[in-house]
């Protein structure tokens, strides 16, 4: 009847109009894009202090056991909003079989043999290696999400390529053997480890709550590492978990590099503009050489200078094309094949779509 018809049109408009989300804080997303950077970029050369101090206590092993749990223990009351029933028993059977191996190679594989390889290797070998990640990523990508790469992106993946080429196999040219030992094969392996990782956290755990991503990421390389120990007992170093001197050297990595690095890295996903966030990752590079300068006073040879000179060339060309598509809106990058190639390349986190519209770790 016309009178119902116009009192349900009224009931309508009169239905309040749910608020806005809140405008995420730029400024201090990106104030935190610096904190995670530094961090993230730090932490070579800070294992690499620890291992020379004393190899046994900080053995890989040893330093994962001590900062995983100490990162269980303050993630968890971060994240404690979102590790509700309700979160976790919408997680489907193939996200769970994701979820654990995703683990397997973030937690426990890939973070393992890159403290194994900094053992041996020095912060400069280590970093050039690591720019293997996102070439396997990109392939990755290529093969199994089906991403478009345009030309300035397949560019700019030969340019760290011969980079990483020229730094390892040009060191007889500047008067110094070839050097291609087990701990340039271990940072390999984690490279690979870390690229299947986020491939599975961008293809079945988008949509995953972060804090149950990362809280169950923590847990559980805390208990296979700790598990560890206590079977094999004859591990190196072992006999040091079970001492009060031990945790009052480790307690301070792991609140920095797991409970504060995850905590600034997600707020800056959650708040920081895209084209800052990938701005500021393609400089963990370069810091990373800086840090181990500062810290190690350890200076990259002849032959790693002219691989980061190819390297670095693919940083400015990357960081020149975040800016160009900064002003862009998301439907002119997503309508563009350039511009989706350079996203798959360059999104360093697979918790990133997730983290930009959780209003709970914008609030926290």
């Amino acid at each position: 009847e016309p009178h119902k018809l116009v009192q349900s049109v009224q009931s309508v408009q009169s239905e309040p109009t749910p608020p806005a989300p809140p405008a995420p804080k730029t400024e201090l997303g990106a104030l935190a894009l610096v904190g995670a950077v530094l961090i993230f970029s730090s932490n070579g050369a800070v294992y690499k202090l620890m291992y020379a101090n004393d190899s046994e206590m900080f053995s890989a092993c040893n330093v994962l056991c001590g900062a995983s749990l100490i990162g269980l223990c303050t993630l968890v009351p971060i994240f404690c909003k979102q590790l509700t029933y309700a979160n976790v028993s919408v997680i489907s059977r193939t996200q769970c079989i994701a979820l654990l191996v995703g683990t397997l190679c973030y937690s426990v594989l890939g973070p393992l043999f890159y403290l194994m390889a900094l053992q041996t290797i020095t912060v400069a070998s280590a970093a050039i290696l690591s720019r293997l990640e996102s070439l396997e990523f990109l392939a990755l990508a290529i093969c199994f999400m089906g991403e478009t790469v345009s030309c300035r992106v397949r560019a700019n993946a030969l340019l760290t390529f011969l980079g990483i080429a020229a730094a390892l196999l040009s060191p007889p040219l500047f008067g110094r053997p070839l050097e291609f030992s087990g701990g340039v094969a271990l940072m390999v392996i984690s490279g690979v480890f870390f690229s299947t990782s986020l491939l599975i956290t961008k293809k079945y755990l988008a949509e995953i709550p972060t804090g149950i991503l990362a809280c169950f990421r923590v847990g559980v390389g805390t208990i296979i590492y700790h598990v560890t120990v206590l079977v094999r007992e004859d591990l190196p170093g072992t006999r040091f978990l079970f001492t009060l001197n031990y945790w009052r050297q480790v307690w301070w990595y792991g609140l920095l590099y797991v409970t504060l690095g995850q905590a600034v890295w997600l707020f800056a996903l959650a708040n920081a503009t895209p084209k800052t966030i990938s701005v500021g990752t393609t400089t963990l590079f370069v810091l990373m050489l800086i840090w181990a300068m500062v810290l190690l006073d350890s200076f990259p040879t002849g032959a790693q200078w002219a691989g980061s000179a190819f390297i670095g060339t693919s940083i400015v060309s990357s960081i020149a094309l975040a800016v160009k598509e900064g002003g862009r809106t998301d439907k002119d990058v997503a309508d563009d094949e350039e511009g989706g190639g350079y996203v798959a390349l360059h999104q360093e986190d697979g918790m990133a779509p997730r983290m930009s519209h959780d209003a709970e770790v914008r609030g926290a």
